[in-house]
């Protein structure tokens, strides 16, 4: 069994959170910049709350008469996040399931750091030999690819993930 970790696997997501005191506009336009079919919203203090969806926010944005009312009432609160240090190989069980598509990473503080999608997820099944983590290294350094070049770096780079 690999032991790669999932700060070696995620895309950062710092231009995908949102705060869940934005307004369902702000949250519209980063689903928009980013294409993502959620977002990862933070609380007050910056900790992982929980995920918007996009279907969340369409239903509120015809719901509502103004595009300015906090996501905070759709922000769906039960949802798997891991941390950096987990191995990819501990969270591939929570991809079985058809509603999951992606699953936020977050560091030691609970702060969202990363994403894991499912298209990362057949990349790492195809790998013949991926990078394995260093269990030592990866409890010190929880940093998004601090520690050498992503394996799908060069994919990342063409575009063609």
């Amino acid at each position: 069994m690999s032991r790669l970790c999932l700060s070696d696997l995620m895309h950062p997501c710092t231009s995908a959170t949102i705060h869940s005191s934005s307004t369902l506009r702000e949250a519209a336009e980063r689903v928009l910049m980013t294409g993502l079919d959620s977002l990862p919203v933070t609380d007050e203090s910056g900790r992982f709350a929980g995920l918007v969806a996009q279907a969340a926010l369409i239903r509120e944005l015809l719901s509502r008469s103004s595009s300015q009312a906090a996501v905070a009432p759709i922000v769906s609160h039960s949802v798997a996040s891991a941390r950096t240090t987990a191995s990819v190989d501990s969270i591939l069980p929570l991809f079985r399931s058809a509603g999951i598509t992606m699953i936020p990473v977050v560091d030691e503080n609970d702060c969202p750091v990363g994403l894991i999608h499912r298209r990362d997820v057949i990349h790492y099944l195809l790998e013949e030999s991926p990078r394995e983590c260093d269990d030592a290294a990866s409890s010190s350094d929880n940093t998004s690819h601090a520690a050498g070049p992503h394996f799908l770096s060069a994919k990342r780079r063409t575009g063609k993930l």
